[in-house]
């Protein structure tokens, strides 16, 4: 009978071991509905089909569902400040383009009333020319027209004045690159060098904005200035030398030689020595020029004795 007892609870007991098997296949068959369910496109509760998704602790689900909660409020907070910015800057945007478009509309009826007014001021000189062209004629002296043409051009300056464009004065202003525009250099003792000489065309100021520069000739050191290096000269060829030029020459030849340098003297002296040896023949042209008058007055006495 004891055999029996004990044969008996070690079947019982066995069946325990086979219970995780039983729960295991339990579970692939929920879990199995739960994917089928899901695949179907309804949302199935995992609890429904008792699957536990982490064992949670149902101590802890109120202190969860205010944390989620919690959050859930902050979100909603952060999403209506966004919006709420979101709000202010398209309306930002929308006033910057009506603030762009109003004032583009402002230039340009800036730009149109100063052309009116720039024209305004000018028709008067335009009146001047309309009456030109009627009372001159082919018949109408020379003299009058220049006076007529003279009274016009001052009358478009006092134009031009009135809406702020100045013509440049530049002759013997030192060269500015900013206000004028070079030509030429002008060799001249005039004017010091670097300055304008000469204005080929007129330049004009708006104000103090350049509206056009001046066309100038610049002045430079003369050709004969201390600034300036003569090219160098060509030998001259030999030339037979005469009494007057041996006789005009040597006076200029003593100058040269006390004023040269020591420097200079190797330089010099060739040509004192051609000079002092060009003074014999002078010497004699001399004596034989003094002594034919002589020669001359004797015959004339021998005639009248």
């Amino acid at each position: 009978m004891a055999a029996d007892d004990n044969d008996d609870n070690e079947t019982t007991g066995g069946t325990p071991a086979q219970e995780p098997k039983e729960d295991k296949a339990a579970r692939m068959n929920s879990a199995k509905a739960f994917y089928r369910a899901m695949y179907a496109g309804a949302e199935p509760d995992p609890e429904e089909f008792g699957i536990d998704l982490g064992g949670k602790d149902k101590g802890n689900d109120a202190a969860s569902q205010a944390a989620v909660m919690h959050l859930e409020g902050q979100l909603k907070e952060s999403e209506a400040r966004a919006a709420e910015w979101e709000n202010l800057y398209k309306r930002m945007q929308a006033d910057f383009d009506n603030y762009r478009k109003r004032m583009d509309r402002e230039r340009d009826e800036m730009q149109s009333i100063g052309m009116q007014k720039a024209l305004e001021a000018i028709l008067p000189a335009l009146d001047d020319l309309d009456m030109a062209q009627s009372k001159l004629t082919e018949n109408t002296e020379s003299k009058v027209m220049l006076q007529s043409f003279k009274m016009i051009y001052a009358r478009f300056t006092r134009c031009l004045e009135i809406i702020g464009i100045k013509q440049m004065q530049v002759i013997g202003e030192p060269f500015d690159p900013r206000l004028h525009e070079p030509i030429q250099e002008i060799h001249t003792a005039e004017f010091p060098e670097g300055a304008v000489v000469q204005q080929l065309r007129p330049g004009y100021l708006f104000g103090e904005r350049v509206l056009r520069p001046t066309l100038v000739n610049v002045a430079t050191s003369p050709l004969d200035g201390p600034g300036y290096q003569p090219p160098a000269e060509k030998a001259a060829t030999p030339q037979a030398a005469t009494p007057q030029a041996d006789a005009g020459s040597q006076s200029g030849a003593h100058e040269d030689q006390d004023v040269a340098s020591p420097s200079e003297t190797s330089d010099v002296l060739p040509v004192i020595d051609l000079q002092n040896n060009l003074e014999a023949p002078a010497e004699e042209a001399a004596s034989t020029s003094d002594s034919v008058p002589a020669a001359g007055e004797d015959a004339a006495k021998s005639e009248e004795s």
